[in-house]
């Protein structure tokens, strides 16, 4: 007679991940993600990561939920984990914000300042929203490296504003012949 083999217990259950363990391991692969995307993160040591990031809230919003509007008085500045904001004012789309961007940074630097234009989900998107009060933390190197790294996104909005307008100015002239005054040379206005 054959023997039976003895029956195999079934696995134990995996232990269910604590809401600790779940926080660190989302925080875990989203600072992984960050400093991966974003110039900001991949200078920060561990400790600055995991402090930033405390200190923030992800917020999720549907196609046309409102972020902010224009004139409203708040101290956050916001980076795109995933999908695409419409910035715009007076009802006319300025540009399109999406993953590994951010915007109003202006809010960060001063929370009193109204803000100069609206924002709104053009799709479903994840924000990381970042107060103004990480700036005011007992880590000045944090402090640094986030005022450095908003300098160098506002000097790149800045450089290509300043691109936009120029080429606004470099229409061609009217009809009827000459140069505007001020494309004459010094030469032909000094005699």
């Amino acid at each position: 007679m054959p023997e039976t083999p003895e029956p195999v217990p079934p696995p134990a259950a995996a232990p269910k991940a604590s809401k600790a363990q779940e926080r660190n391991l989302s925080l875990g692969v989203l600072s992984a993600k960050l400093k991966k995307n974003y110039a900001l993160f991949a200078n920060l040591s561990e400790e600055e990561m995991v402090t930033f990031l405390r200190l923030c809230e992800r917020q999720n919003y549907k196609p046309g939920d409102v972020i902010f509007e224009e004139g409203e008085r708040e101290g956050y500045w916001y980076i795109v984990l995933a999908g695409r904001i419409a910035v715009y004012r007076k009802g006319k789309v300025l540009g399109h914000v999406g993953e590994g961007q951010c915007f109003g940074e202006v809010g960060l630097l001063r929370k009193d300042v109204p803000r100069s234009a609206s924002a709104r989900a053009a799709a479903d998107t994840i924000l990381l929203v970042v107060p103004h009060d990480i700036l005011n933390r007992k880590m000045p190197g944090l402090s640094y490296k986030v005022l450095e790294y908003i300098a160098n996104q506002l000097a790149e909005k800045l450089l290509k504003a300043d691109s936009q307008l120029e080429s606004q100015r470099a229409e061609p002239p009217e009809e009827g012949g000459g140069k505007a005054p001020e494309e004459e040379s010094p030469d032909k206005k000094a005699g």
